[in-house]
């Protein structure tokens, strides 16, 4: 239950219901619901890149994601309201060695999510304390994530943890090359 208490004009956020705790086997059916709020939130904003959440739901099932998040290959924390799944995060140890970069050891955070009711509340911060914790514990000696660029309240939130950008992935759509190409080669 989410209980809010005023402390003269603050409003702090109490996480007394609220449990984090390591994903177990027995998460496996909590993780659907959380996972497709995080696609929905994706594909609402931009249905020309993502798919739809039944699709990416599909592709999890295809790809045997979840025994994933069970197996350990993928290390997590749920946050659990009673019963009820409002937070996730996840992440694994990547060796980085490219050509232009030192070689390290990098925790990198595959996804945060907290549900609607939940955002705005220290709820992800507490999470990503968890990950980040275990990340190192694990041999991380450096944290890493990737953010969708629309999403302008979470590069705040990471910002504010301490992350920065170190490169930025671009794309640029092909189609209305394709239409100058043709009108190019029509004029020759």
């Amino acid at each position: 239950m989410l209980s809010m208490v005023c402390t003269g004009s603050l409003q702090r956020y109490a996480m007394d219901n609220i449990i984090i705790r390591p994903l177990e086997s027995g998460d496996r059916d909590r993780l659907p619901p959380l996972l497709k709020a995080l696609d929905e939130f994706h594909h609402d904003r931009q249905p020309d890149l993502f798919r739809t959440p039944e699709e990416m739901h599909q592709k999890r099932l295809e790809k045997d994601i979840f025994s994933r998040y069970s197996n350990g290959s993928i290390q997590g924390f749920i946050a659990l309201d009673g019963e009820q799944a409002v937070g996730l995060v996840t992440g694994v140890i990547r060796p980085m060695d490219s050509i232009i970069t030192k070689t390290r050891t990098v925790g990198f955070v595959n996804e945060l999510i907290v549900l609607e009711p939940h955002r705005g509340t220290p709820l992800a911060t507490r999470l990503m304390e968890q990950i980040e914790k275990h990340l190192v514990e694990q041999g991380a000696e450096e944290l890493g994530l990737s953010v969708v660029s629309i999403n302008h309240r979470a590069l705040s939130f990471y910002k504010r943890l301490g992350y920065n950008p170190q490169t930025f992935q671009m794309s640029k759509p092909v189609a209305h090359l394709n239409t100058e190409i043709t009108k190019d080669k029509s004029c020759e």
